[in-house]
């Protein structure tokens, strides 16, 4: 398992930036951050493999914010990817938000 520490600095200069440490299954090749359901918050896509596994193991793991704008420590979705798999992108594919994950 592999930890995932995220450092969030605040917008404004007197408050304390915010440090999260999120847990994947599989080593982290990429994230995206985007409001995936639409509340306006930022949530966090991790991009995993674990490429020493046979078939290789690809996932998609979403943290989502909560209202006050923090972050569980382990995900609130895993998707599974097939092997195939070798591009995701987030992307507003009907126009509307939130946007969608296209691989």
């Amino acid at each position: 398992m592999m930890c995932f520490t995220l450092f969030l600095a605040a917008i404004s200069a007197a408050a304390a930036p915010q440090v999260y440490t999120l847990m994947s299954p599989q080593n982290v090749w990429d994230v995206a951050v985007a409001d995936m359901n639409g509340n306006g918050n930022k949530d966090i896509l991790l991009l995993a493999h674990d490429e020493t596994a046979y078939p290789q193991q690809k996932e998609i793991a979403l943290f989502l914010s909560d209202d006050g704008c923090a972050y569980p420590e382990t995900p609130d979705y895993r998707l599974s990817l097939p092997e195939e798999v070798g591009a995701v992108i987030l992307a507003a594919v009907d126009g509307t938000p939130p946007v969608e994950i296209v691989a």
